[in-house]
């Protein structure tokens, strides 16, 4: 059986429907070009009596198939130590081309070029990036992202003490970088694109329906947002 092939048994999930549709919204990703992932490093400290003040913020950008696409350091009004850049886990030529916030920004919008954005947590990527427009004195740019964890979490399936939605899962970290956040992320999608979908027909919603064969001639951003509306 291949790794997109259907199965019988039953997972694990609250839900399987839910479970099905995390996978087809990786699967339809992982079929496309036109996306990249991105992630945001910000380290804090007090200056001046005023607390949380961006010392040190890195960026980087992966394409669909989990190639750097840009990786890059803003530069603060602060000296920043060899500790932090250590925890940045960046090399030092990107130190070394670090760059004004508003001449990242614009390669940061160069190098998407209107693919969609995926990013780990929605809400805190919108917020973080606000702040540093604010920051840096520059009009707030809207920016639409998905967010992939709470596709993760609708895959895992484990609910919240509520009971009304997915508990979040902790993102499987393999290093320090913004690169390496944007690299656990695209592990985890091609995770969910290889799992099996559940096919039971009361249970699984439509039996033996898997987005392998699925390929409508509409781009991903439309895809995503007509079948599951999680666009943010």
């Amino acid at each position: 059986m291949s790794s997109n092939d259907t199965t019988h048994e039953t997972p694990d999930h609250a839900n399987p429907v839910d479970r099905n549709r995390a996978i087809s919204w990786a699967r339809y990703l992982m079929d496309s070009d036109e996306w990249v992932i991105m992630a945001l490093k910000v380290t804090r400290r007090t200056v001046d009596s005023r607390p949380d003040q961006p010392s040190l913020i890195t960026v980087a950008l992966l394409n669909n198939v989990g190639n750097i696409r840009l990786e890059a350091m803003v530069k603060t009004p602060y000296m920043v130590s060899n500790e932090e850049i250590a925890q940045h886990g960046v090399d030092y030529s990107v130190v070394y081309n670090a760059k004004p916030y508003d001449q990242v920004r614009d390669d940061i919008i160069r190098a998407v070029n209107s693919r969609e954005m995926v990013v780990w947590d929605a809400p805190v990527m919108h917020a973080a990036l606000a702040e540093l427009d604010h920051y840096f004195n520059l009009s707030e740019r809207a920016w639409k992202f998905y967010c992939a964890s709470s596709e993760y979490a609708r895959f895992r399936g484990v609910k919240a003490v509520s009971g009304a939605q997915y508990e979040v899962q902790p993102l499987p970290q393999i290093g320090l970088s913004a690169v390496d956040e944007c690299r656990s992320v695209y592990k985890i999608i091609s995770e969910m694109a290889a799992s099996s979908q559940f096919t039971d027909p009361i249970a699984g919603g439509r039996p033996g329906w898997t987005a392998e064969f699925y390929r409508p001639k509409i781009n991903t951003g439309d895809k995503l947002k007509g079948m599951f509306g999680f666009k943010s």
